[in-house]
């Protein structure tokens, strides 16, 4: 590609009475220094969680499409968040977690490279040694790694995929209640 990068990222937030923790999420979301983002947050909350998102949303620089539903499990509110997306790149951002401003711009360097179909940012995580997490390692012929800045201790460890090629694996399988990134990665890999 080279020069500007101009890829549009869309951001998917699941979350279920989160009260505690959402605001913070959505507050280092909103600090993203890559301009091309669009957040789609996807609630389930029986808690004051949705007042909270509602009155963080003026604070978004980036558009934001707010989806109130059933809680059905994190694959389906992912997959919801999904059918929604209308970015090149999309990543997932759970109601507990929080990214450093530059992890947006960081990331989105690695689909310069057309071949470049997902990338874990497995490069701020120690090697694991139990056999599930090991797993995650055998990836590395699908996704590249990338190395986002950690500020203030956060990390993250996230995918981000093509948002086609997650289209065409079907997305999350929303049947499975646990499991469900593993299955995903597995697909990846037949893919």
């Amino acid at each position: 590609m080279g020069g500007k990068i101009d890829l549009k990222v869309s951001i998917i937030v699941i979350s279920k009475n989160e009260e505690g923790r959402i605001g913070r999420c959505l507050e280092s979301i909103f600090k993203q220094t890559y301009p091309n983002i669009e957040v789609i947050i996807v609630d389930s909350s029986t808690d004051n969680t949705p007042n909270i998102i509602r009155s963080l949303l003026n604070l978004s620089p980036f558009p934001v499409k707010l989806i109130f539903q059933e809680a059905k499990g994190c694959a389906f509110a992912r997959n919801t968040g999904l059918n929604e997306a209308s970015g090149d790149i999309v990543t997932f951002v759970d109601a507990d977690e929080i990214i450093p401003p530059d992890y947006v711009e960081n990331v989105v360097r690695e689909f310069e490279d057309p071949k470049c179909l997902g990338v874990w940012t497995k490069g701020i995580l120690a090697k694991p040694t139990n056999l599930i997490g090991q797993v995650f390692w055998l990836y590395e012929e699908v996704f590249i790694p990338c190395r986002p800045t950690i500020k203030n201790g956060i990390c993250l460890d996230a995918t981000v995929f093509r948002t086609s090629f997650l289209r065409d694996l079907g997305g999350y399988d929303a049947t499975l209640k646990v499991g469900e990134d593993m299955d995903l990665w597995r697909r990846c890999e037949r893919k």
